[in-house]
């Protein structure tokens, strides 16, 4: 499902603010509005926080990660969860996908770059 059509109250604060700086800045570089919680694997349920589609094919994924900043337990920072997300991240590049771990602080600090280099990697994968 789109980012336009996926209810934000679903979202995560990190992943609300990817889609704010996606329309300020990463819409206007070329860059294809992304699918929210998008399922890659073809038979187990992982999914993305976001991937970047041309044609249905996937060309990037996007995780927004921000539980190293949380209080108390995270599922993604646990060991468990951290090994977990590597997993996925090796499972993603055998299927000759490229997973884009992002943090509130590069989108806050430095969206620009951000948006820049994802559209770059976008068009050479094309």
């Amino acid at each position: 499902m789109r980012i336009s059509e996926y209810p934000q109250e679903k979202m995560s604060d990190p992943e609300r603010l990817f889609c704010t700086v996606f329309w300020q800045c990463g819409f206007g570089l070329g860059l294809p509005e992304p699918e929210a919680q998008y399922r890659w694997h073809p038979s187990r349920k992982f999914t993305a926080d976001f991937a970047f589609l041309d044609n249905d094919k996937v060309i990037l994924l996007t995780e927004c990660d921000a539980g190293h900043w949380s209080r108390g337990p995270s599922g993604h920072t646990s060991g468990k969860g951290f090994e977990r997300d590597r997993v996925k991240d090796l499972l993603a590049l055998e299927l000759g996908y490229i997973t884009v771990r992002l943090t509130p602080y590069q989108l806050k600090n430095d969206p620009l770059h951000v948006f820049t280099v994802l559209a770059q990697v976008y068009r050479e994968r094309r």
